[in-house]
Parts: structure tokens; sequence; C-alpha cells
């Protein structure tokens, strides 16, 4: 279902580093973003590490486009 669709995970803390590692064992293209500079993110590293994109430290304008699938913010 989520197969090769490109999702965007708003927020890196313990929910967002879950929900982003799920959605990458479905075979989702998962880009995680928090605003937070990636010092302040060490979670960053190891979704790295799986093939997840991490964007710290901004919320780039073009995060969210045409072809995302589906936007999950971090409830925190």
């Amino acid at each position: 279902m989520y197969q090769g669709k490109k999702i965007v995970i708003l927020g890196l803390a313990k929910s967002g580093v879950s929900v982003a590692k799920l959605f990458h064992r479905l075979g989702a293209k998962v880009i995680v973003n928090d605003q937070k500079k990636r010092e302040l993110c060490p979670e960053a590293d190891e979704l790295d590490a799986l093939g997840i994109s991490v964007i710290c430290g901004s919320h780039p304008d073009d995060l969210i486009t045409g072809d995302t699938a589906l936007v999950v913010k971090n409830p925190g």
C-alpha cells in the first residue's frame, strides 16, 4: 500500500522515529524533518543508516510536494 510512496514525517522524537521505521519497512520513501539543529537530533544518524532521509534545522518550502502521499505530524 505504501510501497514507493513519499511519506513526510514532521518531528524527530520517539514517535517520529518509530513511524519512520514502520513506513520504511513498508517500502515507502520516507523523509523525516525536524526544525532542531542536527546536533540536537541524535536519532538522525540511526535513520540515515537505514536509508531514511533526514532534514534538520529548518522546514524547507519544497518538503511537501504534489507527490507526497502522506504527512505525519509528531504529536509533540
